[in-house]
């Protein structure tokens, strides 16, 4: 009979990533209700006292703008938080900081299936200790990350030549795209590797079935507001072109005021129009093989926090494992630049994300004026960072 035997898992792996989970939970373990877990709490409590388990979108109207399978996460989330007697905005950090766990697991295993298998601990190391990854995660609490793992798996897999793992390819994607809607943009790559007509139809099917599963009847349940909340959202325009567009603003003030808020829609109706055609540009060069499926998903994302007005801090976790994955050379000074930007904007706009309950509210005036120097001028370097590797990233096909 022959025995079952678990993979080797080299104790380096182990001790990095630990390093990863300590580097996320130790500040988690301070964390306070406000921000975006604030908003969490809000509309689960709202959608809990409201009758109607289908009238999501119509209950919550503009304070979710999630896909469905996270209200439930959210409510699993906060009966645990009140049958273990642990504090919500602690445990609503759980789930991405899995996800960040699962990401090191496959950093580890891409890197290590190639040739230099010897600097797949290090890749671990540099996504271990990644400040922005570290920001999302433990302080700002988003999910991004878990619809990260579900995507990056699905690139992973979609390579393999037998036919079954490419169909767990696709409905890994599906899933990434039923929690988030950012992985729908690597749809129409998964599909161009299908061989025939036949593949391509059942690859589409395992694609958009889990979106199906969870949201069709809330769809036909408030067909309007679920348009409104997913659809008709344009982000905050916190990061990239939309952070340079407050720097304008904030400027031509006279810096008399912190600006928040969106731009106007016909510049981003523009930008969107900007973004697809450079999305479809990549889809050609990949569709060519000129470069790979990796690389083709990495200058996707890099596309959209480089074009797009609307970002907000958590997209960035979308790009930094890609990156990685890719060894782009900017990814060091990339990580350092964007994570001095965020905390710039978090201690402007949200200080108790990064310093939990901890007062500014009679600091001196000089840390709010610093702060948004810090965050406007490390965004202008950020972006110009994302703009040069837009080039670099299609240099090689690896």
């Amino acid at each position: 009979m022959r025995r079952f035997r678990l993979p080797y898992v080299p104790p380096t792996l182990l001790l990095v990533i630990l390093l990863g989970i300590l580097l996320r939970l130790t500040p988690a373990l301070f964390s306070v209700i406000t921000g975006d877990v604030k908003l969490h709490l809000a509309y689960t409590l709202q959608y809990l006292r409201t009758p109607g388990i289908l009238n999501l979108y119509k209950t919550t109207g503009i304070l979710y703008h999630n896909t469905p399978v996270w209200i439930f996460i959210l409510i699993l989330t906060l009966k645990l938080s009140m049958f273990c007697k642990i504090s919500f905005a602690l445990l609503v950090k759980f789930w991405p900081l899995v996800a960040d766990i699962g990401i090191m697991v496959l950093i580890w295993k891409i890197f290590s299936d190639k040739p230099s298998g010897s600097s797949a601990i290090r890749k671990v190391f540099l996504f271990a200790v990644n400040p922005v990854s570290i920001l999302i995660t433990a302080f700002h609490g988003q999910f991004d990350p878990v619809a990260v793992l579900f995507m990056l798996q699905g690139i992973y897999l979609i390579n393999n030549e037998s036919g079954g793992i490419r169909k767990l390819a696709c409905l890994s994607l599906g899933f990434a795209i039923a929690l988030k809607g950012f992985p729908v943009l690597m749809l129409p790559f998964f599909l161009s590797i299908a061989s025939d007509r036949k593949e391509f139809w059942k690859s589409f099917f395992l694609m958009v079935s889990p979106s199906l599963v969870f949201s069709f009847p809330f769809l036909v349940a408030t067909p309007a507001d679920f348009f409104k909340a997913l659809f008709l959202y344009s982000g905050a325009s916190d990061f990239g072109v939309g952070g340079i567009g407050r720097l304008i603003a904030w400027a031509a003030q006279r810096f008399s005021s912190i600006p928040y808020g969106n731009l106007p829609g016909l510049f981003l109706t523009s930008m969107k129009c900007v973004f697809l055609s450079y999305t479809a540009y990549t889809f050609v060069q990949f569709s060519k093989k000129k470069i790979s499926m990796y690389r083709a998903s990495c200058a996707v994302y890099m596309g959209f926090l480089a074009i797009y007005p609307g970002i907000s801090a958590q997209y960035f976790s979308w790009l930094i494992p890609l990156m990685l994955i890719t060894e782009n050379k900017h990814i060091v000074k990339f990580s350092i630049v964007t994570a001095i930007a965020v905390c710039g904007f978090y201690i402007t706009y949200f200080p108790r994300i990064l310093l939990g309950g901890m007062d500014l509210s009679s600091a001196p005036l000089w840390i709010s004026r610093t702060s948004i120097w810090v965050y406007l001028v490390f965004n202008v370097i950020s972006w110009t960072y994302l703009v040069n590797a837009l080039f670099v990233s299609r240099e090689t096909n690896g």
